[in-house]
């Protein structure tokens, strides 16, 4: 901008020319742009690891949920059951479980509010689009993870041998869960490069021994 000089004791002077006024603010947008790319930029990731923390969060409550559970199938201080279904593991699959046992050690397993715990099975179930891991404890269903994309059960005996994915509930010694969640929704910068699509993964694998099957 040109100095601004006295004639005549009045002010006189210039003040931007267009082409100025062009170029301030091409800069002023060139600006704004930027700013808002890398709050846009910014926000994005936030809400990604938000995403991706909860994916992780929900396998790993399932299998805190899960794992000290299995660990207790079969318990039976009394050794003798006169009402209920034998503790032990009673339904063994590649995809679901089910155990009982006697865990306030009354000798009674039936499935009833006198025995809270002791008949717990699970599964993966559709939920108005979402799959769930479910956890059903005397024919009450409970959701504890949810996205849960796929999950196994693998079984081994004592010595160590893979079983089949429908064995003997007597020869299990050990079971190796797999659990794979994914985020809710699809990451659009990220391509699986499995599946193909955008969606982001978290495996989780555990071995369970539930110590007293077999006692």
């Amino acid at each position: 901008m040109k100095k601004l000089f006295k004639n005549n004791d009045r002010w006189s002077g210039q003040g931007f020319t267009l082409l100025e006024l062009i170029i301030a603010m091409s800069t002023g947008l060139i600006i704004l742009g930027a700013m808002y790319g890398v709050l846009t930029t910014q926000d994005r990731n936030v809400s990604l690891q938000e995403q991706v923390a909860e994916m992780q969060q929900n396998a790993r409550a399932g299998m805190r949920i899960m794992l000290p559970e299995i660990m207790m199938a079969g318990y039976n201080p009394q050794k003798t059951i006169s009402v209920g279904t034998q503790p032990g593991i009673t339904t063994a699959s590649s995809n679901a479980l089910s155990f009982v046992a006697d865990l306030n050690g009354n000798g009674n397993t039936s499935a009833d509010t006198a025995n809270p715990n002791e008949n717990i099975s699970y599964n993966v179930f559709d939920l108005a689009g979402v799959t769930c891991l479910g956890r059903t404890s005397n024919g009450s269903t409970q959701v504890i993870a949810q996205n849960i994309e796929s999950w196994a059960f693998a079984f081994y005996d004592r010595d160590g041998n893979l079983l089949s994915s429908s064995p003997a509930v007597t020869e299990i010694a050990k079971i190796q869960v797999s659990l794979t969640a994914r985020i809710a929704k699809p990451d659009l910068q990220y391509t699986d490069l499995t599946h193909g699509d955008h969606y982001r993964r978290y495996t989780l694998n555990f071995n369970v021994v539930p110590r007293n099957i077999g006692l």
